[in-house]
């Protein structure tokens, strides 16, 4: 069934928005390296912001499965927003020093390069339009920036895991974070913040540090879903000339 005018509209107006938003994080972040002689240690303090909003932002799509607006999994989106949402807002926002890594550039670059392509082909679709190239960019580009983001994100988890381990184990062994250097100081404040030390009144301890780890063993599993699932989507998309010739013989 068509979709009303109202929900085309807003549908198109989200995507072109986003669009524009990635593209001006994506632009300003290689002017600054490549023209302004930045470096992508300085990624987060370039263009963090914008990346803030954009994920926040990007919460509507799961909302736009759970109403039907577009026909997609209610889970799948909300578990890609969650994996993007806990690096870009939680960990890069609360492990002191991870924001200065060059993994954060190369995985707003990645983020940027797929988004990029992605909500301008939404918003055509949302029209009934279809650009020539945009559709091939879209499930073609994922190839190599799929496994450069997640493999930014795992560089990310796996740098904060040891700055909290560094936290978590002087707060075992000094009680807070008095007396150590300013580094080991910000790690133990980082793990105060995000761990739950025993004794408390729940009974309970939680090691943000080890919830990382074990993050970090279900990533490669999950990408790997992820990406052959997008593989078999671009193979439906544009199939080759041996798949065409086994369709029309079927």
């Amino acid at each position: 069934a068509a979709r009303p005018a109202a929900a085309v509209a807003y549908l198109t107006a989200y995507n072109s928005v986003m669009g524009a938003l990635w593209g001006t994080v994506v632009w300003q972040l290689l002017r600054a390296v490549l023209v302004e002689g930045a470096t992508l240690e300085q990624a987060h303090q370039l263009v963090g912001k914008q990346v803030f909003v954009c994920q926040c932002a990007s919460v509507a799509e799961t909302l736009h499965a759970a109403a039907g607006l577009v026909r997609s999994g209610v889970s799948a989106n909300f578990v890609q927003w969650l994996g993007r949402s806990h690096v870009a807002l939680v960990v890069l926002s609360q492990v002191p020093g991870i924001q200065r890594g060059a993994a954060v550039g190369w995985m707003y670059l990645a983020w940027g390069g797929i988004e990029l392509v992605r909500y301008p082909l939404y918003a055509a679709s949302s029209m009934g339009l279809r650009v020539p190239g945009l559709a091939w960019l879209r499930y073609t580009l994922f190839v190599p920036l799929y496994p450069l983001g997640v493999a930014a994100e795992m560089a990310i988890l796996h740098a904060a895991a040891r700055q909290l381990q560094v936290g978590e184990e002087h707060l075992r062994l000094h009680g807070s974070a008095s007396g150590a250097s300013a580094e080991v100081a910000a790690a133990a404040a980082a793990a105060e913040r995000l761990s739950l030390r025993m004794p408390n009144a729940l009974n309970f301890a939680f090691s943000y540090a080890a919830f990382l780890r074990l993050l970090l063993a279900l990533y490669l599993p999950l990408f790997a879903a992820l990406y052959l699932h997008m593989f078999r989507l671009r193979r439906r998309k544009f199939p080759s000339a041996r798949g065409r010739r086994r369709a029309a013989a079927a």
